[in-house]
């Protein structure tokens, strides 16, 4: 990835290293109907639906790597390509997005560049660029989605 830097207010930034951060992020939420027993005065029973919702995030990766250090205090202007390698661990789910049938998730992954700034009238800059992570079928998985009348299955097998 190159990663683009112009300043013009001094000729340099006063900034001279480059970090780069890998984060991976997932978020899940569903609603469900829940059946509700509701007793009035009398004794009488009615039968009702209420409406529960489920959410949750958590970070699935978040590691920070120096990738260059300028020689001086300051960053030249100008541009830089910074080659880069990192391992992502094993555990690490695969990228995805769902928008169906009341379920909402993701597991998303972005790469951020940053040179921070040695001087608080300077702002950090940054460069944030979203990646796709893929991750091979590993056992077979069965899932089933109930919605009223509607069942979803889904298999995956071992390839």
């Amino acid at each position: 990835r190159r990663c683009v830097q112009e300043t013009g207010v001094h000729g340099d930034f006063p900034g001279n290293t480059v970090v780069l951060k890998v984060i991976g992020k997932e978020y899940a939420k569903w609603t469900v109907q829940v059946p509700v027993v509701i007793v009035d005065a009398d004794g009488n029973k009615r039968d009702r639906h209420k409406t529960e919702t489920h959410s949750g995030k958590n970070y699935q990766l978040r590691h920070k790597y120096t990738i260059h250090t300028f020689g001086t205090q300051y960053a030249p202007k100008g541009q830089y390509s910074i080659p880069f390698s990192f391992k992502i661990p094993e555990y690490v789910p695969g990228s995805f997005k769902v928008d169906r049938l009341g379920v909402v998730g993701y597991v998303k992954y972005q790469i951020d560049a940053e040179i921070e700034s040695l001087d608080s009238s300077f702002e950090n800059m940054f460069y944030q660029q979203p990646i796709t992570i893929r991750e091979p079928i590993k056992d077979t998985v069965a899932a089933v989605v109930c919605e009223g009348n509607i069942v979803l299955q889904l298999s995956l097998i071992h390839i």
